[in-house]
């Protein structure tokens, strides 16, 4: 299944979790399924406190600026990487942004580990 096959409106994100080359985000859509989105050598992620916020939408980009600037920062001019943007209603700016070369999803039939403090 590809990310955009999910229905993300009215859904929420419960946790987003990162490392070097991966993001780990833990969502429940609007039919209180769990998914498991995993993405996948990432250059970047700005989050900007978006657990436990509702979605709006997703927008998967291709050509944005902010991947030009990632590129430039992190030294991979060359990296081929799409930009995952979320959405919340009540912005038109994005409140979780991903730069990464992709994204697998998994539904996830446990329950989300909790947070970390």
């Amino acid at each position: 299944m590809k990310l955009q096959d999910i229905a993300i409106a009215d859904g929420k994100i419960e946790s987003v979790r990162t490392s070097i080359t991966e993001a780990e985000i833990n969502f429940v859509d609007w039919r209180e399924a769990k998914w498991s989105f995993t993405f996948v050598d990432v250059l970047a992620v700005e989050n900007l406190n978006v657990e436990g916020e509702e979605l709006d939408r997703l927008e998967v980009r291709k050509d944005d600026p902010y991947i030009e600037r990632v590129r430039a920062i992190v030294d991979e001019p060359n990296a081929t990487v799409n930009v995952y943007l979320f959405f919340t209603p009540w912005k038109d700016e994005p409140r979780l942004r991903v730069v990464a070369k992709d994204c697998n999803v998994n539904s996830a039939k446990e329950e989300f580990p909790s947070p970390s403090p």
